[in-house]
C-alpha cells in the first residue's frame, strides 16, 4: 500500500518527540511504502500529488527522503495522512478543500472536512457543560465585562498551537487593555477569553482513536500556566478517569460525524479545553511512560479504515 503523508518536512522532526514520526515508522515496518506528500494538484478532475519517498529507518534515526520527485495518481494512493501543524491559514483550506473532493476514493486521517470544521479550541464551545465559562469575541467592552465578572481569564488566540499566545490575566493587571489590544490586534480579530481554571495539576492529554482512548499522559509545567511540550512541560503518568470517559462519551458523536479518526483531547482541572485535530502529539511520551506501542494500534486500525473502503 502506498501511505501518503500531508506534513511539515521530516527533516524537522525530533525522533524522540514527534507523533508522526512512529506512525511514519510503523507504515515502514508493515512493507508499506511511504510518502511525503510536496504537493498537490487537480488534473482533469483527478488527485495527483507530487511526493517523495520516505527512506526506510530504525527508531531514533533521522528520516530522510528520496531527493527525487515522483508523482502519484489518485488511482496509486491508499490513504493520506494530514498531520501538518497549524496555523489553519489560507494555504492549509486551500489543501483541505482540494483534499476532500477525493475522499470516497482515498481514505484520509483525519477526513478533511472535519479537520476544516474543527476549530481545536472553538469545538469545545459545542459542549458548554463540559468547559470554563468562554467568551469569543472582539469587542473591547464585552472582553473587559466577561473579565471583570471571572476575575482571572486565560486569553488565547483561535489559530494557535503549542501554547503560543496564551496569558493568564487578572482584571486588576495594569497590562490587560495593552494586551487586549494586541491579541484582538486593536479589537479587530476574536479571540478566546476563558475562565481560568486551576493548572497546578497539570494539563492532560488523552489519545482517541475511532472514539476510543489508547493512552494518557499528564503535561506539568512548574514555571507557568501553559503545560504544552512546546512550553516547557514534562510529562507524567496518569490514568483515564470515569469523569474522562463520561467527557469522551460526550463528544464521541461529533468526532465520529466529522470524520475524526486520530485526535487528542486536553482536560484541565476536570474541564474539556481542545480537541486537537490537525497534528496531536503525545504517542511518545505515552509509550515511553506505559511501555506501550500505541503506533501499533493506530496503525491496525488505519488498515481496517482502507480495507473497508476497499470492498464497500
Amino acid at each position: 500500500m502506498n501511505i501518503l503523508f500531508w506534513m511539515d518536512h521530516p527533516s524537522t522532526f525530533n525522533e524522540k518527540k514527534d507523533s508522526t514520526y512512529l506512525l511514519i515508522h510503523e507504515c515502514i515496518v508493515r512493507g508499506f511504502q511511504v510518502y511525503y506528500i510536496h504537493d498537490v494538484e487537480i488534473n482533469n478532475s483527478e488527485l495527483m500529488t507530487t511526493v517523495q519517498k520516505i527512506h526506510s529507518f530504525d527508531l531514533n534515526q533521522k528520516i530522510t527522503v528520496d531527493s527525487q520527485m515522483m508523482r502519484l495518481p489518485q488511482s496509486s494512493i491508499h490513504a493520506i495522512w494530514i498531520r501538518k501543524d497549524p496555523p489553519v491559514d489560507e494555504a492549509y483550506v486551500r489543501h483541505l478543500l482540494i483534499f476532500q473532493q477525493f475522499n470516497q476514493t482515498v481514505s484520509f486521517f483525519n477526513d478533511p472536512l472535519g479537520v476544516l470544521k474543527t476549530n481545536e479550541k472553538l469545538v469545545v464551545t459545542q459542549f458548554p457543560h463540559l468547559t470554563p465559562k468562554t467568551l469569543v469575541t472582539q469587542n473591547k467592552d464585552g472582553l473587559l465585562e466577561f473579565i471583570s465578572q471571572q476575575d482571572t481569564c486565560v486569553l488565547k488566540p483561535l489559530n494557535g498551537f503549542g501554547g503560543q499566545g496564551i496569558f493568564k490575566i487578572s482584571k486588576n493587571n495594569t497590562n490587560l487593555l495593552p494586551l487586549l489590544e494586541l491579541l484582538t490586534h486593536h479589537f479587530t480579530q476574536q479571540i478566546i477569553c476563558q475562565t481560568a481554571v486551576r493548572h497546578e495539576g497539570g494539563d492532560k492529554r488523552i489519545i482517541l482513536v475511532n472514539q476510543h482512548p489508547i493512552g494518557a499522559i499528564n503535561r506539568v509545567n512548574p514555571n507557568g500556566h501553559r503545560n504544552n511540550f512546546m512550553a516547557g512541560g514534562h510529562a507524567e503518568k496518569v490514568d483515564v478517569t470515569s469523569k474522562d470517559l463520561k467527557i469522551i462519551e460526550a463528544i464521541a458523536p461529533m468526532l465520529k460525524e466529522n470524520g475524526l479518526f486520530f485526535v487528542g483531547i486536553d482536560i484541565l482541572d476536570g474541564y474539556l479545553i481542545e480537541i486537537n485535530v490537525t497534528s496531536p502529539t503525545g504517542l511518545q511520551e505515552v509509550n515511553h511512560l506505559n511501555s506501550d506501542n500505541t503506533q501499533d494500534i493506530i496503525i491496525d486500525a488505519m488498515e481496517k479504515v482502507i480495507k473497508e473502503k476497499i470492498n464497500a
